[in-house]
């Protein structure tokens, strides 16, 4: 009886010594724990203040110049924004364009010509902006089809001109509007019989033809 006890003993003993060394690493492991959150917490706020900062340097980038590409086509008082909000942990933006004083969703409420001007503006700030900047070339395929003819798509053609010129940018445009002909520097006319596709230079330095059209001269584009 008493040989069964202390064997009982013993066995109560070692789980206890078991139990105690496991609860001095859980503390330890705890204490690990709680430095890592503190350091976390900590890294979360300084990432939080370069976030902050780098949303505003970029709105006061990018909103002026959007706003200005708008007002030159479309001579209104639109204002570009972009808002910022953080959703499901995420910051998330999206644009919006100030019309008379009411708030409006470019896509929904604009219609697609202002989205065409706003789309070409944010993609030559991106490039413009992007480390290390990537070839100074832009492929365009119907860059401004939602315009229309007339006036605002010749403004809209001299603002992409504006771009090239001032940023050192090539825009390479594929297009079925022949204002836009009337301000590029090069312009080749491809036609297809069915059978093969010809290409001719319209317009450049060995072209036979030129289109001229006088255009409004705008304030230099810097980024």
């Amino acid at each position: 009886m008493l040989q069964e006890l202390k064997i009982r003993f013993d066995k109560l003993v070692a789980k206890r010594d078991y139990i105690s060394r496991e609860l001095d690493r859980a503390n330890i492991d705890l204490s690990d724990k709680e430095v890592l959150y503190k350091d976390y917490f900590e890294a979360r706020e300084v990432v939080t203040g370069v976030i902050k900062l780098t949303q505003e340097n970029f709105k006061l980038k990018v909103e002026p110049l959007v706003t200005l590409a708008i007002r030159s086509v479309f001579e209104k008082d639109y204002d570009f924004e972009l808002r910022f909000e953080k959703k499901r942990n995420q910051l998330e933006c999206y644009p919006v364009v100030i019309k008379d004083g009411n708030e409006e969703t470019p896509k929904a409420d604009l219609g697609g010509s202002v989205v065409d001007i706003i789309s070409l503006a944010l993609r030559v700030i991106l490039w413009a902006i992007e480390k290390p900047r990537s070839r100074n070339m832009l492929l365009l395929d119907e860059p401004m089809k939602n315009i229309g003819q007339g006036e605002e798509l010749i403004l809209a053609g001299q603002i992409m001109k504006d771009i090239s010129s001032d940023l050192g940018l090539q825009l390479i445009v594929i297009t079925h509007s022949p204002e836009f002909g009337e301000i590029a520097d090069t312009v080749y006319e491809v036609t297809n019989d069915g059978v093969e596709s010809v290409v001719k230079l319209i317009k450049g330095e060995f072209a036979t033809t030129t289109i001229k059209k006088e255009i409004k001269k705008r304030k230099k584009i810097s980024i």
